[in-house]
């Protein structure tokens, strides 16, 4: 569309960054006040790691995006879940999909499985008869994860079966 120019590279990037200062605004929002909110996307918004990121055309800009959609999501759904209000289970599983989609733009978004399963136990653990009604929203997302993942997670096991080791993101992280 823009051809193939710096300005075209970059965008998604910026487009990315300026979501991630917009989610951080979103999900400061939901559990704190409207100032904490602000200052929380201001600060965000100019600190020198997420700055260069966002303008340089990394991967990184848009693996920031979704893991904060992905949070969002999911933290939606688990307080939806606790309050026993509707849509908390739809939520949690397109979190798994949106957590795929991480993935898919870098594996580093695998750092959000232990978080997902912590907040989880910890804050449906206390409400008595909770943690069942996670249990198959939990399920539902992570097979859409690993649906949306399935490009890699193939290409991973072919790479394995062909040359006896995974690509070298996977082989880091597995030693």
């Amino acid at each position: 569309l823009f051809g193939q120019t710096p300005f075209a590279m970059r965008l998604p990037s910026v487009l990315a960054g300026l979501a991630a200062v917009a989610l951080v605004w979103l999900i400061t929002r939901r559990w704190f006040d409207d100032r904490v909110a602000l200052a929380s996307a201001t600060i965000f918004s100019v600190t020198v790691g997420h700055l260069w990121i966002a303008r340089i055309g990394l991967q990184e800009s848009v693996l920031i995006a979704l893991m904060l959609v992905a949070v969002w999501l999911f933290l939606e759904g688990i307080e939806r879940l606790g309050r026993g209000s509707f849509g908390g289970a739809g939520r949690i599983a397109v979190a798994g999909a949106v957590f795929g989609l991480a993935f898919l733009a870098k594996y580093n978004a695998l750092i959000l499985a232990p978080m997902f399963a912590t907040i989880a136990l910890v804050r449906l653990g206390r409400a008595r008869g909770s943690l069942r009604r996670v249990v198959g929203p939990f399920a539902l997302a992570v097979l859409l994860f690993l649906a949306v993942a399935s490009p890699v997670i193939i290409y991973n096991i072919k790479l394995w079966q062909q040359f006896g080791h995974f690509d070298f993101q996977f082989s880091m992280l597995f030693g």
